[in-house]
């Protein structure tokens, strides 16, 4: 087998949560990826033995075929489909969703929820506040969140197995705020996360004008940094 071709820091961290996810539940089956894009990070699970067989879904014919080539020789299959429409029940151990907008994301999971496996892992470009509402909404429990070095992106793993069906990682935290910045990111304060709020509300407290939106997170990142 060919050494896979290294991830980069985005990659490494839904990694890494994906490795601790299915390190915490007896997974013996495939792990999917949805927009897989290149394939780079199944091919990187797969060369480095830490799953045995991978799903690839694309609904994009140019990525879908990168993928094949990437894939190519490994235990890989790659699916042209929308989403959880290309996944049967009982199919995966683990699932990562990485790349796309909260909406996008959202969307996906609402169309199959009965279809997701143990480990969820997603990588939001945005809109984190709804992918998380939707997961409380939903029964879906939020166990770890990272933050990716530079603050650009955090990376969120869900576990459908877990022992509650009621999220208690948002017991005495406000909702919205929890929805806006994390759950697991509000309770354990990492450094990495206390950087990125204090680079978030620098931006928003520099701006001349701010909409609703805004003001209410910035009104979130005040009550985050003054805890």
């Amino acid at each position: 087998m060919k050494p896979a071709r290294p991830l980069d820091d985005r990659l490494k961290c839904v990694a890494e949560q994906l490795i601790e996810g299915r390190q915490r539940q007896p997974c013996q089956l495939a792990h999917v990826d949805i927009g897989c894009d290149h394939g780079y990070l199944l091919a990187w699970l797969i060369a480095t033995g830490n799953v045995d067989a991978g799903i690839a879904i694309e609904n994009k014919t140019a990525p879908l075929q990168m993928a094949q080539r990437t894939l190519a020789g490994l235990n890989v299959q790659v699916r042209l489909a929308n989403g959880l429409d290309g996944l049967a029940t009982d199919e995966a151990d683990s699932l990562s969703i990485s790349g796309m907008g909260g909406r996008a994301i959202c969307k996906i999971l609402a169309a199959h929820p009965e279809r997701l496996p143990p480990v969820v892992v997603l990588q939001p470009n945005d809109h984190l506040d709804l992918v998380r509402r939707w997961a409380y909404e939903n029964g879906l429990p939020i166990i770890a969140e990272t933050v990716v070095r530079g603050g650009r992106y955090q990376v969120m793993r869900f576990e459908t197995q877990s022992d509650h069906r009621r999220d208690t990682a948002y017991d005495s935290l406000d909702l919205e705020t929890a929805f806006l910045l994390g759950p697991c990111l509000l309770r354990h304060r990492p450094e990495s996360a206390i950087k990125m709020w204090q680079q978030q509300h620098d931006h928003l407290a520099g701006l001349p004008k701010r909409t609703p939106a805004s003001q209410h997170r910035l009104d979130a990142l005040k009550s985050a940094l003054n805890r």
